[in-house]
């Protein structure tokens, strides 16, 4: 009777173990319709990814491709909210059953879209400091439910917001998107036959607006280019960049430190 108590005792604190581990990262939508058309309009996504990070939650953007962990992670929705002359937006996190785990809104005083989303994401998110803990076990947790991760339409046109304007850049409209969980670049070409990559979510990452972050220099093989990458501190990395019709991976390093980074076309 001792080793049955036992054992029920052993598996009560394994399932409460398990149910108060917290989520790992959350998931940002980079297609937002009630927002505008295209990637990160009015740049809602990259503002959310940057306010995320701040607090040192982590966070990527959402792909096609369900990840392994998907019910360890939440998932955002931002919805834009009616509010009189001013910008509101609400953000909730579903968990990988589609419940509200957190939600919140938030208002921003400028009347720019862009200042005001942004402010609203910063409003809304002011109390949220950590992610919460998983509510239910992991072996509760259906791994077959039919919940799809957002994707991006493949009939989505690249028309694109404004991106933060510079003195260089005033009206900027990329057309050539590349992404993965943490960059939002426009893959583009310069006069001299070269390509480079231009960050569209910057203020995120550390960067500046609209930064060129990568220089890609032609080889003599088709599709693959010798690559200057700069970090964040300003250190330039290198390496190479391999293109496809639908990919960009590019590896670089520095040192004995080495990254590979690979891109998808929207």
């Amino acid at each position: 009777m001792k080793k049955i108590l036992l054992l029920a005792a052993l598996i009560i604190s394994v399932v409460v173990v398990s149910a108060q581990s917290t989520y790992k990262y959350v998931i940002i939508p980079i297609v937002v319709p009630e927002i505008g058309n295209g990637i990160d309009p009015s740049g809602v996504s990259s503002s959310l990814q940057k306010a995320l990070s701040k607090k040192s939650i982590e966070c990527v953007f959402e792909s096609a491709e369900r990840p392994a962990d998907y019910c360890e992670a939440l998932t955002a929705v931002i919805e834009k909210e009616s509010s009189l002359l001013r910008n509101k937006i609400s953000i909730k996190l579903r968990d990988c059953m589609n419940r509200v785990v957190w939600e919140n809104a938030g208002v921003g005083m400028s009347k720019e879209f862009r200042e005001g989303y942004a402010e609203a994401i910063e409003d809304a998110l002011k109390d949220f400091n950590e992610l919460p803990a998983i509510k239910y076990a992991q072996s509760q947790v259906a791994t077959t439910v039919p919940v799809a991760a957002a994707v991006v339409p493949a009939t989505v046109t690249p028309e694109l917001p404004v991106v933060e304007a510079t003195e260089q850049v005033s009206d900027y409209t990329p057309q050539n998107i590349y992404f993965n969980e943490k960059y939002l670049v426009d893959y583009v070409s310069t006069a001299s036959g070269d390509r480079k990559l231009i960050i569209l979510n910057g203020n995120s990452l550390g960067y500046e607006k609209m930064q060129d972050i990568a220089t890609l220099v032609s080889s003599d093989l088709q599709g693959i280019y010798t690559v200057k990458f700069m970090q964040p501190n300003g250190d330039v990395w290198t390496g190479v960049a391999n293109e496809t019709s639908s990919e960009l991976k590019i590896s670089i390093s520095r040192g004995d430190d080495r990254t590979v980074i690979t891109l998808q076309k929207q």
